[in-house]
């Protein structure tokens, strides 16, 4: 498929709220929920206008992280020069498709505030999300701007390689079990919160070990590292 197809579908799809609330905006109340808790309850409410300014921001960073990772080749550095690998493409196209499936799941409360319930589904979309991500975390190359970004990983392709593949097990199982937990609230609330520092902290501290043992293993320095040294 074309860049540019890709490109329209990407950009369509990250509308896909703003339409949504055009076409509902008459039958919408005066005031709207426009917070809401892990388990997707509101705590927030606010006049119905708001929505535009609510989903053209999520449009807007929908819209600015699919391009972001579309082009980052092209402003990053360590990717100058290279193309970008299909992991980090579907990457962006996958965020952009939650970014407007939790758009549409907030107007569709807003819509019928009886159906409010419906956004208990939200912290399995995260869930999901994470699973998705961590899919493809671990063929995420070196960059600034996606990934774990750490002194050790960027200096050295090696602690890269093996603390993303060590991510994307810890991120695919966290996202997995946030799924399946996500339809006990009592669980959820006990659990959410260890398993994100779980799957964040655990990379980190693996990073960080294998920069600490750096001298004990050969493929460490890699030829690349090598070559910079020597510049």
């Amino acid at each position: 498929m074309k860049n540019s197809v890709q490109h329209f579908l990407a950009c369509f799809i990250a509308l896909i709220p703003l339409i949504y609330l055009g076409i509902i905006w008459d039958h919408l109340p005066a005031t709207v929920p426009t917070h809401f808790d892990i388990y997707g309850k509101p705590n927030d409410y606010s006049s119905r206008s708001s929505l535009w300014l609510i989903m053209g921001f999520l449009s807007l960073i929908s819209i600015g992280v699919y391009f972001l990772v579309f082009y980052i080749n092209k402003i990053d550095p360590k990717r100058a020069n290279q193309g970008v690998p299909s992991g980090m493409r579907n990457i962006a196209r996958g965020t952009t498709v939650f970014i407007s499936l939790l758009g549409i799941l907030m107007l569709r409360s807003s819509l019928h505030p009886e159906q409010i319930d419906n956004l208990r589904f939200v912290p399995t979309l995260i869930g999901l999300l994470f699973l998705f991500l961590g899919n493809y975390l671990y063929r995420v190359r070196p960059n600034y701007f996606i990934g774990f970004k750490l002194p050790w990983t960027l200096s050295s392709n090696y602690n890269w390689k093996k603390t993303h593949q060590l991510a994307g097990i810890l991120w695919f199982l966290g996202g997995l079990f946030i799924a399946i937990l996500s339809f006990w609230n009592f669980l959820l609330d006990r659990l959410f919160l260890p398993i994100v520092l779980i799957i964040v902290i655990v990379p980190i501290a693996y990073s960080f070990s294998l920069f600490l043992r750096r001298n004990d293993i050969p493929e460490y320095f890699d030829e690349e590292n090598k070559r910079e040294e020597n510049s």
